[in-house]
């Protein structure tokens, strides 16, 4: 009987370390870490050598190509596999043509997009990530509708981001306080 209780008190331990809702893919950790990124080059010249070897070719490995191909696969499939890339950059020789320039586009979710337009440093997809995972659902939808009245806005006035005088006039000065006090919480946990 007191083995099966160990048992259990172990099984329960490990059940409850593993934390599901911070999970992260490969990308995430690679593009997040320069150590990583580094490591994961390394062993991706290892990968060229033996791909050059079974298949008696001769492609050339460059690290700064392997490097800008992690980064396209990454942002172009979040979830993709590291032996998945290195497959991908072996068999098309970096052929990046697949690849086109990420841009603000309609694959990407209101409120991406609202971040996006609010400030330039909204670009970075991690930095953007970590804003929006820490809001509460309800905030969400309210900078989805905001992104709906202050788009027209931007676009009549041909600016690339949404000035601050167009935010009053959305939000309102009480709203945009409490926004903003939102904001200052979140860069602490995003930023540093």
């Amino acid at each position: 009987m007191k083995k099966l209780n160990i048992l259990l008190v172990i099984i329960i331990i490990i059940f409850l370390s593993i934390n599901f809702a911070f999970a992260k893919s490969e990308c995430d950790e690679i593009l997040s870490n320069k150590m990583a990124m580094s490591m994961t080059t390394g062993v991706g010249k290892m990968y060229f050598n033996g791909y050059n070897h079974a298949k008696g070719s001769n492609f050339k490995y460059s690290e700064s190509k392997m490097k800008k191909f992690i980064r396209a696969s990454c942002t172009l499939d979040n979830n993709i596999k590291i032996d998945k890339i290195f497959a991908n950059a072996a068999d098309t020789n970096f052929d990046m043509s697949k690849f086109k320039k990420t841009t603000v586009s309609e694959k990407l979710r209101k409120i991406d997009k609202f971040f996006i337009y609010l400030d330039g440093d909204f670009k970075n997809v991690f930095f953007r990530k970590c804003y929006i995972n820490n809001l509460k659902d309800s905030t969400i939808t309210l900078f989805e509708g905001s992104y709906d009245k202050l788009e027209p806005m931007r676009n009549a006035a041909q600016i690339k981001r949404y000035t601050k005088d167009m935010i009053l006039y959305v939000f309102g000065a009480k709203r945009l306080r409490k926004i903003m006090k939102t904001f200052e919480k979140l860069e602490k946990k995003c930023v540093g």
